[in-house]
């Protein structure tokens, strides 16, 4: 894998759940950013934000602002889709409930004072050189979830670690250092 910023659909792992029970995904955390105008470099330019609860005192306040790398990539898909005046519809977290259990996913610029951003085992699948399909599981940072122009569904905005870390790796070590990626092509 090259790009280890990855862009997803947001989505609950049903296979864990029983057929019959109804696995729920809610957002939380509702913001509206506009994308105005994308620089060339493709990662910066000029937006607004309004936050949909307490946008006045939000906006007032520096602890609100979003991840500069959630940004990077709402600019870069703007660009990448072409698209101009883009909508993007935000939330900072993410909660999936099922009849036995749920689940909370914060990307908050501000809870309780501070940022806190969770981390996930995000599982990719991909493709070898001889085109065998293959899952690999990464440690990621969550940055957000958006929902760009038109999509029904939110996407999970993450940054991965630089390299897959095996569930059988972090059963049997419990605790594995891993890097964050840095190359954002």
């Amino acid at each position: 894998m090259e790009e280890y910023e990855l862009v997803g659909h947001a989505h609950a792992d049903t296979d864990s759940c029983d057929s019959e029970k109804e696995t729920k995904c809610s957002f939380i955390g509702k913001y509206e950013m506009i994308i105005h105008r994308v620089n060339d470099d493709g990662e910066s330019g000029l937006r607004s934000l309004k936050w949909m609860s307490h946008d006045k005192q939000k906006q007032g306040d520096g602890r609100y602002n979003l991840h500069p790398d959630l940004i990077r990539v709402a600019f870069r898909e703007t660009m990448r889709n072409g698209l101009t005046g883009c909508k993007i519809i935000g939330f900072t977290d993410m909660k999936i409930e099922s009849d036995k259990s749920s689940c909370l996913y914060r990307a908050r610029p501000c809870f309780r004072g501070n940022p806190w951003y969770d981390f996930a085992y995000v599982e990719f699948v991909e493709n070898d050189v001889n085109g065998n399909i293959f899952q690999k599981i990464y440690p990621s940072l969550i940055l957000g979830f958006m929902q760009i122009n038109d999509e029904t569904e939110p996407r999970a905005i993450v940054r991965t670690s630089t390299r897959d870390l095996p569930w059988d790796v972090q059963q049997n070590n419990f605790i594995s250092s891993f890097l964050l990626s840095n190359n954002f092509e």
